[in-house]
């Protein structure tokens, strides 16, 4: 297969990709092990308010340790907005962990 035709074959599925995603919402699902929340939720308000996304759901829940679980769902971004988010988020001193997922609601 020639570079040309699979760019092109590439861009075709691209396209169709899109298509298919119109009209239904992709939630990215961002999930934190935090030492300090109350810092590391306001960092997250704070890089959502950037994006110009917005909050789905949000909970915390304490774990073993004195750490903390943070699960927040964010709309109205895409997949790179909502991996660039978790990148600079998953930075922060007092975030033990952080991992990412994208969920189709219809």
């Amino acid at each position: 297969m020639t570079q040309a035709l699979a760019a092109s074959l590439d861009l075709h599925a691209r396209a169709d990709d899109q298509t298919w995603l119109c009209g239904r919402t992709v939630v990215h699902k961002l999930v934190f092990a935090l030492d300090a929340p109350a810092a590391c939720l306001a960092a997250v308000f704070a890089e959502l308010s950037r994006v110009g996304g917005e909050l789905h759901s949000m909970t915390l829940h304490p774990t073993r340790g004195g750490a903390f679980e943070a699960v927040v769902r964010v709309t109205r971004i895409g997949a790179g907005e909502a991996a660039v988010m978790l990148d600079r988020l998953a930075r922060l001193p007092d975030v033990r962990s952080a991992a990412l997922e994208h969920v189709l609601i219809t």
